[in-house]
């Protein structure tokens, strides 16, 4: 949702708005962190968001790494059917096709086709 807002504001405010909301999202990543762990779904919903922030940004390489580490999560957390693991799927999916990387944007594609075959 503010990501939404940002988008709407002009170029040097939505900047400074997505600095801000990166900031944000990096403090909310490391107070679930602390308090629920690294693998809880609170967590890992966070540090979706800061990956958002950062993919917003521009910064696509370290949301494709944090992107990762949420899909990874989120597999071992709430499995392959969950609307939130193929969500970080499909993300990083878009991430890497935005990177240049279609092969692996075409198999991450393919296994979030799977996983919605598959139960979700």
């Amino acid at each position: 949702m503010f990501i939404s807002y940002v988008r709407r504001t002009s170029a040097g405010h939505a900047e400074a708005l997505y600095q801000l909301a990166e900031q944000l999202a990096q403090a909310a990543a490391e107070r679930w962190s602390r308090m629920f762990g690294s693998a809880h779904p609170d967590t890992l919903w966070a540090m979706g968001n800061l990956a958002e922030s950062r993919r917003a940004q521009g910064d696509l390489d370290r949301a494709a790494d944090l992107l990762e580490d949420v899909m990874e999560g989120r597999l071992r957390v709430l499995g392959g059917s969950h609307p939130d693991t193929l969500w970080a799927v499909t993300t990083l999916a878009d991430v890497r096709r935005a990177q240049g990387d279609t092969a692996s944007a075409e198999e991450l594609t393919a296994r979030a086709t799977a996983m919605r075959r598959n139960g979700y």
